[in-house]
């Protein structure tokens, strides 16, 4: 038993740029693989501003040769930093869409990472990404990992772990962000409640350093 709590992961961690995989790429192409975690936001009286990674990956492989979707989310992302014509992407999915869990702020990052150079500048990938994203919460723990507070452009990972162990329940019926965010009741202005509890939440935790993401290294097969 973890007596700190179980770990929450780190945000994509891939290469810089594309770079030779040695076999694993398969005839020598250039291959660069990142991976980026699920989230959970509006952690206590942090709405729109605190969120933690989970231990819930999706994954992408980008790999020269071939022409991409470039409406896919995670294209899009990945053009914000870097031309996609000639590339292919392969895309895992396993966090759930729609449910509650970042996915779209998963493959939004998966799209900034793999065009970035490294270590990755969460708060600059913040905000270029939170245009296709439109709330900074989710993207920024996705981009930063552990638990996170995001205000102004700005994010303070305050804590690695969680003193729980995070279960997710998964409704069958899907929920679209916008159509949830419509349902709540209006009693304070969503702009003034997340800034507020941003600068109650970061008064004692603010000192602590956001931890820089890692490089993946390429696998290979054995012979």
């Amino acid at each position: 038993m973890n007596k700190k709590g179980p770990r929450v992961p780190r945000a994509a961690s891939g290469g810089a740029g594309l770079r030779p995989a040695g076999a694993a790429a398969g005839e020598g192409r250039a291959t660069v693989r990142v991976r980026a975690p699920a989230t959970t936001a509006n952690l206590g009286p942090g709405f729109d501003c605190a969120a933690a990674a989970l231990d819930l990956w999706n994954e992408l492989v980008v790999t020269e040769g071939g022409e991409p979707e470039r409406e896919h989310l995670g294209v899009r992302a990945f053009s914000l930093l870097a031309d996609p014509s000639g590339l292919d992407f392969e895309f895992t999915i396993r966090i759930p869409r729609e449910r509650g869990l970042g996915s779209s702020a998963s493959i939004i990052a998966l799209g900034l990472a793999a065009a970035s150079d490294w270590p990755i500048d969460a708060e600059r990938l913040l905000s270029l990404g939170l245009p296709l994203e439109g709330h900074a919460d989710n993207l920024a723990a996705a981009l930063a990992g552990g638990v996170c507070l995001t205000w102004e452009g700005r994010i303070a990972r305050v804590a690695d772990t969680l003193p729980f162990t995070p279960i997710a329940v998964v409704p069958e019926s899907r929920v679209l962000t916008a159509e949830a965010r419509a349902s709540l009741p209006e009693q304070i202005p969503h702009r003034q409640a997340g800034p507020g509890a941003v600068r109650r939440s970061v008064a004692g935790r603010a000192p602590r350093a956001l931890p820089r993401c890692e490089r993946a290294r390429p696998r290979r097969r054995a012979r």
